[in-house]
């Protein structure tokens, strides 16, 4: 009896990135060509809230004041009646924002705040190049 070891021929899906590649991409473009055009960049800085965590470290910093739902990315610099800009950073395909982050996006614009949910690191970088042009 012959056996038939051929395997199907895979489907050749785009791989999209993941959240922390594209952060890691974003912060590139931060450090080598944003804070060249942009030097109040130098301030912008990610805020680790979304890891995951064993439950000892996360009542600890709970405790400390790691608040679930705040944004990945904070440039604390005004412009006009904005007082900073706060960027979600999602993967380009499939990434949520969930109900904690919607509520806590509507409070920080209450405090004039600009506040962006970006699909992508490209997209974070034309929020942030549309912000500080």
């Amino acid at each position: 009896m012959h056996k038939n070891n051929s395997k199907k021929p895979r489907e050749n899906k785009a791989k999209v990135a993941t959240e922390e590649q594209e952060a890691r991409a974003l912060m590139k473009w931060v450090r080598t060509i944003g804070i060249k055009k942009y030097p109040e960049l130098a301030l912008f800085y990610h805020i680790p809230n979304g890891e995951k965590r064993n439950v000892v470290t996360g009542a600890r910093l709970k405790a400390m004041g790691v608040m679930a739902g705040i944004p990945d990315y904070h440039l604390p610099v005004g412009r006009g009646p904005i007082n900073s800009l706060y960027i979600e950073l999602k993967k380009r395909k499939a990434g949520r924002v969930n109900k904690n982050q919607v509520d806590l996006l509507e409070r920080l614009e209450l405090e004039n705040n600009r506040v962006e949910i970006a699909r992508g690191w490209e997209e974070a970088v034309k929020i942030i190049e549309e912000y500080l042009g």
